[in-house]
């Protein structure tokens, strides 16, 4: 398995997603469990920390799925991300935050696209790329800042139009889901919205990852360069 070399359509860069979420099964799984069982924690304990946690854990499965699509094992990803794990804090207030926020404020959902299609691939960046010289917590942070603005204004509405459709399968299917277990297993709202972020979650995250490496390849093109 490799990240794709070259710019795709969005039904493309879904179907990529799909064929690596069904050859790494476990992997993502196991990612699903982890995101949704951390989240369902915080939300039990307390709603303001539900948010934080979100915030947290948004840009971590980020840094795992991204390892994931690069050919890192379960272990190995989670291991990359705890070792740049003060560039991921950092970036969570920049990219988790509204994220997490999002959820919250409804308004702000539709909005989450657009953030997104500008700041989904500082975490990526700092995953997989190397911060011109000094790599300490500050300057990588920086770096995987301005990387994500260069990606992005590569081909910025089709990364928008690409997380949203990301969030619209994860929020419909979330949905439509969610209602059936509480439905038919007499689960709680909250656990049941648990139970399917275990499956949904990774292939959003995974769909994430996909998108950058995609965008990736378009300024590799646009330079006249290999795919670093």
């Amino acid at each position: 398995m490799s990240p794709p070399e070259r710019p795709l359509k969005l039904g493309d860069l879904l179907a990529e997603t799909i064929r690596i979420y069904g050859e790494r099964l476990r992997a993502a799984i196991g990612l699903g469990l982890v995101y949704a069982a951390v989240l369902l924690g915080a939300a039990i304990v307390h709603v303001a920390l539900y948010y934080v946690v979100t915030a947290l854990m948004f840009t971590m499965a980020s840094g795992v799925a991204v390892r994931l699509v690069a050919g890192d094992t379960f272990r190995e990803a989670w291991a990359q991300v705890l070792v740049r794990f003060p560039v991921v804090l950092l970036l969570a207030a920049v990219v988790g935050l509204p994220f997490a926020l999002a959820g919250y404020l409804s308004v702000l959902f539709i909005l989450i696209a657009f953030w997104l299609g500008l700041t989904a691939f500082a975490v990526p960046a700092a995953m997989v790329e190397q911060a011109r010289g000094s790599a300490g917590t500050f300057q990588t942070a920086a770096y995987a800042l301005e990387r994500t603005i260069v990606l992005a204004r590569l081909a910025y509405l089709h990364a928008t139009g690409v997380v949203a459709a990301l969030l619209i399968v994860n929020f419909v299917f979330g949905i439509l889901l969610a209602q059936l277990l509480v439905g038919f297993a007499d689960n709680g709202q909250i656990v049941a919205l648990a139970i399917v972020q275990v499956v949904l979650a990774p292939f959003f995250f995974l769909g994430l990852a996909v998108l950058y490496f995609e965008q990736r390849s378009r300024a590799a093109v646009s330079s006249g360069r290999e795919p670093a």
